[in-house]
């Protein structure tokens, strides 16, 4: 799943690694919980747009 960082964190498995505010990352369900219990990031949704889910028919 897809979230956006809200606070500037650091990786719990490789230090080196900062995840800065506005990042965009790509993480399990899991880690997704427990960021968000942290309040460390906010789960991003991706919009369906229907007019393109349907097609045209001419």
């Amino acid at each position: 799943m897809k979230a956006r960082v809200l606070i500037e964190f650091h990786d719990k498995s490789n230090f080196a690694k900062v995840y800065k505010v506005d990042d965009v990352i790509d993480i399990t369900k899991e880690r997704y919980d427990e960021l968000r219990a942290l309040k460390l990031v906010e789960e991003i949704r991706e919009r369906v747009n229907k007019s393109n889910s349907q097609e045209s028919k001419v």
